[in-house]
């Protein structure tokens, strides 16, 4: 894509076919009014939040206390998706349909734990 020329304290602007051009017209990327707009929301979030905190109407975690029990549910959910495959390898339940969506949750969940687990 050919560029604009640009002073030297200006990053280069790309220019655009007519048809890059009418794409971006039909499907614009957020605005910067937009990421001001949330911004703005996790900022009144963050607030509301320090508040109630400094209020005692919420507790707050460590960090890595919060992580640990993040870590702790994903594997008790991955266990659970393990007892549930097992039942329907063994036949204890008749789902028949929905027997590949089971194989991909727990292949899914197989991958999750081998991420968390570094």
């Amino acid at each position: 894509m050919p560029q604009i020329p640009a002073d030297k304290n200006e990053t280069p602007t790309p220019q655009l076919t007519p048809d890059e051009s009418a794409r971006l017209m039909e499907d614009p990327p957020l605005s910067l009014d937009q990421d001001d707009e949330i911004l703005a929301s996790w900022i009144e979030e963050a607030e509301r939040r320090g508040d109630e905190y400094e209020r005692g109407e919420m507790g707050a975690i460590d960090f890595d206390e919060a992580i640990a029990l993040a870590r702790a549910r994903i594997a008790s959910f991955e266990r659970e998706i393990a007892r549930r495959a097992a039942q329907l390898d063994s036949g204890e339940v008749e789902t028949e349909p929905v027997k590949p969506l089971i194989a991909e949750l727990h292949a899914t969940a197989q991958s999750s734990s081998h991420r968390h687990k570094k």
